[in-house]
């Protein structure tokens, strides 16, 4: 599962979270890309029936008043939970049992968290646009073209020429280049 979205923040509390999207279930399950209010930084998280959960934190803050490309990817085949800020990997872990099953309808909520006995809190102040959740996981070269950096012949930091700078970004993209 994948889901992807162009945010803008601005300000946040310090001790609340602005939801950028959550898919929850009154059993726990959930599926949430967020900002956190304590730091600025991405979130993603994946809590299934199981209680088996996963969170990704990215290093940087993203509350900048600046555009910036965010994406969750939980994939199944390597076991992981990724999340990509403007198309670069931020951070992936082990989805530690995180299956969800998603043919078990799930709440919807956009730009704030659908809490199962509180209702809609933690608002994401700010702007979002083009929110996409697809039922599987984008291939790095898919997040990368969302993000408006797409792959082209070797330039996997799309800077117009292939260089060191290509080589730095596949060491801190773990691997993960462009076909």
């Amino acid at each position: 599962m994948t889901i992807s979205a162009w945010v803008r923040a601005t300000t946040l509390s310090a001790t609340i979270a602005g939801d950028i999207v959550g898919l929850e279930r009154a059993s726990s399950t959930e599926i949430r890309l967020l900002v956190r209010g304590d730091t600025g930084q991405a979130h993603a998280s994946f809590r299934s029936d199981n209680n088996g959960q996963a969170v990704v934190i990215s290093p940087q803050a993203v509350v900048d008043g600046q555009w910036h490309h965010l994406a969750s990817v939980r994939d199944g085949v390597s076991d992981e939970v990724r999340l990509y800020v403007d198309g670069r990997l931020a951070g992936y872990v082990a989805s530690a049992n995180a299956n969800i099953n998603v043919s078990n309808p799930l709440s919807l909520a956009i730009g704030a968290d659908n809490h199962a006995t509180h209702g809609l809190q933690d608002f994401f102040p700010g702007e979002i646009d083009e929110l996409r959740i697809y039922q599987r996981a984008l291939t790095f070269a898919e997040i990368r073209s969302l993000a408006g950096r797409p792959c082209i012949d070797g330039d996997v930091n799309y800077n117009g020429s292939v260089d060191l700078s290509d080589l730095n970004d596949i060491l801190f993209n773990f691997g993960q280049v462009c076909p």
